[in-house]
């Protein structure tokens, strides 16, 4: 019986290592193709007539991209950098073998691209935003303060978050106290124990 487990597991961890090896096999030939696939392409998205979102990699020519449309004709599509934003290729593949391009979105049929953000605007840091959001907030609550101390009206959840924690302090004090009392009585059972 314990030979026959042996063999089983030593059959099992060969057909697991080789789905391994397998596995880690086609990762890499997938990510050297889809590298070399992308150099140089751009992934063009389509908004077509019933408002369908469709794309495709293709290899632009100088400006433009020539795209066969759906009803057979020809367009030629603009490439505007700024314009551009970057996707992972190909979609819906595990993020190790993607690889980063470059995107637009077109309306099928019209050569600019779409301006998916506003071009005139200037670019905000994520950190000036939150910088402004704060001063809101802090400017909101002193204010808030103020009124409140005003009115009279200083008993908040402040005051009532204070008086909880005396109130925890003073019993982790007493359980600790209590501790220190009952010491003596644990030594005194460990030597009855015989310890």
């Amino acid at each position: 019986m314990g030979e026959l487990l042996t063999e089983t597991l030593k059959a099992l961890a060969i057909a697991l290592g080789i789905g391994a090896v397998v596995i880690f096999v086609f990762l890499v030939i997938s990510m050297f193709a889809i590298r070399n696939r992308v150099q140089g392409g751009i992934w063009l998205y389509f908004v077509e007539p019933n408002n369908d979102i469709s794309g495709h990699l293709y290899r632009p020519s100088s400006d433009t991209v020539a795209v066969k449309n759906p009803d057979g004709s020809k367009t030629d599509y603009l490439i505007n950098p700024a314009r551009q934003f970057r996707i992972m290729y190909p979609p819906g593949f595990p993020r190790i073998v993607q690889e980063p391009v470059t995107a637009q979105m077109h309306i099928r049929g019209k050569a600019e691209p779409l301006a998916l953000r506003d071009e005139n605007l200037p670019a905000t840091a994520a950190t000036t935003l939150k910088a402004i959001k704060t001063a809101t907030i802090m400017r909101n609550l002193t204010e808030r303060a103020e009124r409140m101390a005003q009115q009279g009206k200083m008993v908040t959840g402040t005051n009532a978050l204070t008086f909880l924690i005396v109130l925890v302090a003073a019993a982790s004090f007493a359980s600790a106290w209590f501790a220190f009392k009952s010491f003596g009585a644990v030594q005194q059972i460990l030597q009855m124990l015989g310890g």
